[in-house]
C-alpha cells in the first residue's frame, strides 16, 4: 500500500505570519493619514483667519457696506473663538458700539494656542474705513503697534498667522512644527 504525501496549501503558523504583517502595515499607513488629517485641519483653520481677515479689509476698502452709515470691521481673536466684529464709523471707528457679527466656527476643530507668545489673552484686529488701515488692539482696546502672531493648531502641529499694523501686512507663517 503506497501513502501519498502530498500537501498543498499553507498552515494555521504561514497564515498568522503573513496576517500580522498586513496588520501591522495597516496600522502604520493609519497613523500616517490621521497624522495628515491633523495637519490638514490645521492648515485650513489657519487659512481661513488669513483669508477671512484680507476679505474684512477688502470689503472695507471697496466701500461695500449694506447701509447708509460706514462700519469698521474686524476679528476678535480670543482662546476660545475668533469672531467677526463690526463697529460704527463716523470719522473713527466707535469701539464702545462694536458688535459680534458672527462667529468663524474653527475654534472647536483647532484652537487658538497662543496670541504674542502667551504676552495676550485676545485681540481685536480692524479694518478702518475709508482705506482699509489695519488697528490692532488688546482686550484693554489699547493699540498694539508691533507684529502679532496668532498661533493655531493642536496634535503637535502649529501654523500661525502674522500680522503687522505698521506695515498693514497679513501672512502666512509656513514654517513645518
Amino acid at each position: 500500500m503506497k501513502i501519498f504525501n502530498n500537501k498543498s496549501g499553507f498552515t494555521l503558523i504561514e497564515l498568522l505570519v503573513v496576517i500580522s504583517i498586513l496588520s501591522v502595515l495597516g496600522y502604520i499607513a493609519m497613523a500616517d493619514y490621521n497624522g495628515e488629517i491633523k495637519r490638514n485641519r490645521v492648515r485650513i483653520a489657519q487659512e481661513t483667519v488669513y483669508s477671512e481677515l484680507q476679505d474684512l479689509r477688502v470689503r472695507v476698502a471697496s466701500g461695500e457696506q449694506n447701509e447708509d452709515v460706514f462700519r469698521c470691521f474686524g476679528l476678535e481673536v480670543t482662546l476660545d473663538s475668533v469672531s467677526r466684529v463690526s463697529a460704527p464709523y463716523d470719522s473713527g471707528c466707535d469701539y464702545n458700539e462694536m458688535t459680534e457679527d458672527e462667529d468663524l466656527k474653527i475654534a472647536s476643530s483647532v484652537p487658538v494656542l497662543s496670541i504674542d507668545d502667551g504676552a495676550l489673552s485676545g485681540a481685536y484686529i480692524f479694518f478702518v474705513p475709508p482705506y482699509g488701515d489695519m488697528e490692532i488692539f488688546n482686550t484693554n482696546m489699547l493699540p498694539i503697534t508691533e507684529e502679532t502672531t496668532i498661533v493655531l493648531g493642536h496634535y503637535g502641529y502649529e501654523k500661525s498667522v502674522l500680522i503687522n499694523p505698521l506695515t498693514g501686512n497679513i501672512a502666512l507663517n509656513e514654517t513645518e512644527e
